[in-house]
């Protein structure tokens, strides 16, 4: 009961969860904050995140950070600060939270992967752009042999720095259907979003390549 956090929800009637905190689930977090018992030691309010509020619920939340309940602390995550009311961000104090390095981000997540070789949990890292529970959940996925798949499917040439002779070019209609095939495979075990992030690095990676500089994360062998 001392921690209450106001995210979006799935739809009542669709199930898919919607776009926007709406303005039920702020009272619905105000009227427990009163039911609270006021002899609590302390209460935390987590907005994830105060830039997707819908206009009445910020109106709303409004009010509760105009009079917080005693003892009680607002947290509020917001990507967009031009996104929200300004009568919210005149009652805020700022602070700016970047993500970690890819250093800290292997240093983070080796406990639960210390069955993984240090390589495999460094590509990890460096796939997951600072995000340790992303990076968790890429290790469960399969996502690292899809990469280098993709990646070789992809390329006009292999990408393989120790050949010093340049390899025969694959047919392009064979690698668009290699693309597609391995895209396909996240789609149905339901990786969507895994799967536009797969395609969104692969071709990142290509275009560093093409231009020269450094592709970023080492595949894993």
């Amino acid at each position: 009961p001392d921690l209450h956090v106001l995210s979006r929800r799935p739809h009542p009637r669709t199930g898919k969860l919607q776009n926007h905190i709406v303005i039920e689930t702020v009272r619905e977090t105000i009227e427990r904050m009163h039911e609270t018992a006021s002899g609590t030691r302390g209460r935390v309010i987590i907005v994830d995140a105060v830039d997707i509020l819908n206009v009445n619920a910020a109106n709303s939340f409004l009010k509760l950070l105009e009079e917080p309940p005693p003892s009680t602390v607002l947290l509020l995550v917001c990507h967009r600060p031009g996104a929200v009311l300004a009568t919210i961000r005149s009652r805020c104090a700022q602070m700016t939270l970047r993500p970690p390095d890819t250093a800290t981000t292997a240093r983070i997540i080796t406990p639960w992967l210390d069955d993984r070789p240090a390589g495999e949990i460094d590509a990890l890292a460096r796939l997951a752009e600072g995000s340790p529970g992303r990076a968790l959940k890429l290790a469960g996925t399969g996502f690292l042999e899809a990469y280098a798949a993709l990646l070789e499917a992809a390329s006009p040439q292999p990408l393989d720095a120790a050949s010093p002779q340049p390899h025969a070019r694959p047919d392009p209609t064979l690698r668009t259907r290699a693309v597609f095939d391995i895209l396909a495979g996240m789609l149905d075990r339901g990786d969507i979003h895994l799967a536009g992030d797969l395609l969104r690095q692969t071709l990142h990676r290509l275009c560093l390549a093409a231009g020269g500089a450094s592709t970023g994360a080492p595949l894993v062998d």
